[in-house]
């Protein structure tokens, strides 16, 4: 049963995870310099959606934003690698820099693109992406930059559901039952008799008091008369 949970989890964990594909066609991509003739698109060797984009004049100026809507955690960057590449600066949001290399001196030209770039850890907001054209020192100019498609990995956080509170049922109390102490006063009560009779010491005793008292008085007329 653990093993299924655990499996089931995993599944709906994985499933909020996205890859959306973002070809050079897309309005998200910017292609600069705008001038007519600096950017070529075409279908090149397994090109995605049969098109790719290649830097062929002004290759100074030469720079590709990613500026999507979505919100993602991830990205990848596929490109092509040629003999007449250089080197790519990648921006995130302005602030975070790195370099790919996207040169590749046994290249055909009939290469497929390449996975050259990902990054995962991002904050799950927008970004904006900045692939800019560097002078490469190998070959002692700018390289011809291109680009077939990009990655956004996006991640929807899980909704939380809240469980509503039982209410508790109350306890019902049991009635208090009449104590000892509220009991019938008849059985502790006595008889005047049996509160004024002497109680007899010793076995036999049955002589009252005043009998014996009685007895005292007449003991010594008695003795005058014999």
């Amino acid at each position: 049963m653990l093993h299924l949970v655990c499996a089931l989890a995993a599944l709906a964990s994985t499933s909020l995870a996205a890859e959306v594909p973002i070809g050079v066609t897309n309005s998200a991509v910017t292609l600069l310099p705008a001038t007519d003739g600096s950017w070529t698109t075409f279908n090149a060797p397994g090109a995605f959606n049969k098109s790719a984009s290649f830097n062929i004049k002004n290759s100074d100026l030469g720079q590709i934003t990613i500026n999507s809507p979505l919100a993602f955690v991830g990205f990848e960057l596929w490109a092509y690698q040629r003999s007449d590449g250089g080197v790519v600066q990648l921006t995130f949001d302005g602030a975070r820099t790195t370099n790919v290399d996207i040169y590749n001196a046994s290249s055909t030209g009939q290469d497929p693109p390449l996975k050259l770039y990902e990054v995962s850890g991002l904050d799950n907001t927008p970004h904006e992406v900045v692939i800019k054209n560097l002078n490469d020192p190998r070959v002692g100019h700018f390289g011809q930059t291109n680009l077939d498609h990009v990655v956004l990995i996006t991640y929807e956080a899980p909704a939380v559901t809240s469980t509503p509170t039982p209410t508790p049922t109350p306890t019902p109390t049991p009635s208090p039952s009449p104590s000892d102490s509220e009991a019938s006063p008849a059985a502790d009560q006595t008889t005047p008799a049996e509160q004024n009779a002497p109680t007899g010491t010793g076995a036999g005793s049955t002589l009252s008091v005043p009998v014996v008292a009685f007895a005292v008085v007449l003991l010594p007329l008695f003795g005058d008369l014999v």
